[in-house]
């Protein structure tokens, strides 16, 4: 990978993070309706898309057995979901005893239990089951990136019948919603294998990275059509049980244009991008190494800031303040968790190695 890609993929990661969060603090209890926002689920698919590459480029060149591999997504995935599990709870808690009205709607906490458990597996969106864990609501979307990394990894370590035994069996397990977005992150997958084994001209390259967002743009205005078109042939009591992957159709839509965007950056020659940014170059690689962080925890932070600064959703002010403020949070829980990942990564692997001499034995 280019330096000049991973710049894109970079920067790309940390405005998926930031335009989920935007969408969020459009609610009417952060800024008072001040600005409509829209994206918040697209971005989401974004996400996916990147992970399907990236997963693929490092099963590729770096995490080349299962065992590496699977270590280093455990790794990535609790170094910030097991401080979510920890830290939501306090800030649920102290945020609804000053302020329970923010919270009407926005969390949910009965079934404790399993709710965490749902979590901690990533099973929270098994068939037609959606755990939600207290007010962080962005951590659905775990609950199919992580089944799309076992499912990934299953293809490429596992050989013979045990392969297709166990990848069937994966698949009964974790249901249709899940499946129905893996076409979104395999694409990011073949993307990687095009990028490794094809080339495009640049000319090409040049018009579809710059025509993308247009036609995006002009597609989106017609989602709400489509997806009504869709329901009104399969029924609107299906949509009920799809949950995340309601929208299935518009998000394939929205992968197939993210995909494309991705794909043409390799052949358009954008050294001068680089080059452009210079020292700048260390900023944004801070802040997408903190876009995991940013956005599993900004929810339950905008709820508890708002509910301990009595914030008023009116105020300019406090608008600026309540953002701000979450966002710095999110940043320096950053440095504690994603960054901090190695840390999580030694003791995996220690579990893991353990667990392995005793199946040996």
């Amino acid at each position: 990978m280019t330096k000049e890609v991973s710049l894109y993929f970079d920067l790309s990661r940390f405005i998926a993070a930031f335009l989920v969060m935007v969408y969020h603090f459009s609610y009417e209890r952060f800024s008072g309706g001040l600005y409509p926002m829209y994206f918040g689920h697209e971005a989401v698919i974004v996400f996916f898309i990147l992970s399907g590459y990236v997963i693929s480029f490092v099963a590729d060149t770096k995490e080349d057995n299962f065992k590496s591999y699977f270590i280093s997504r455990f790794s990535r995935l609790y170094s910030v979901v097991l401080p979510v599990l920890v830290l939501i709870p306090v800030f649920d808690i102290v945020g609804q005893y000053i302020d329970s009205s923010l919270y009407v709607g926005k969390t949910a906490d009965s079934y404790y239990i399993i709710r965490l458990i749902a979590n901690l597996t990533f099973s929270q969106e098994f068939w037609m089951f959606s755990f939600r864990y207290l007010s962080d609501g962005p951590l659905w979307s775990l609950g199919y990136e992580f089944w799309y990394y076992v499912l990934f990894g299953f293809s490429i370590f596992l050989k013979g019948k045990k392969k297709y035994i166990i990848l069937t069996l994966t698949t009964l397990l974790i249901g249709p919603k899940i499946l129905l977005l893996l076409p979104v992150w395999l694409f990011g997958v073949w993307i990687y294998g095009f990028h490794k084994n094809n080339s495009l001209d640049k000319s090409i390259a040049r018009i579809i990275f710059f025509i993308i967002p247009i036609a995006f743009l002009y597609c989106f205005t017609y989602y709400n059509e489509i997806n009504q078109f869709i329901y009104s042939i399969i029924g609107d009591d299906i949509k009920s049980k799809l949950g995340f992957s309601a929208g299935f159709i518009t998000d394939y839509i929205t992968g197939f244009f993210v995909g494309l965007h991705i794909l043409s950056v390799k052949y358009i020659n954008i050294v001068s991008l680089n080059k452009m940014l210079g020292g700048g170059r260390k900023v944004i690689r801070f802040f997408a190494n903190s876009s995991f962080s940013i956005y599993l925890f900004h929810f339950p932070i905008f709820l508890f800031f708002a509910a301990l600064l009595n914030h008023n959703p009116n105020s300019i002010l406090d608008i600026i303040i309540l953002f701000s403020i979450t966002l710095a949070s999110c940043l320096a829980l950053a440095q504690v968790t994603e960054n901090k990942k190695h840390i999580y990564k030694k003791y995996i692997t220690i579990l893991w190695e353990k667990v392995e001499s005793r199946i040996k034995k």
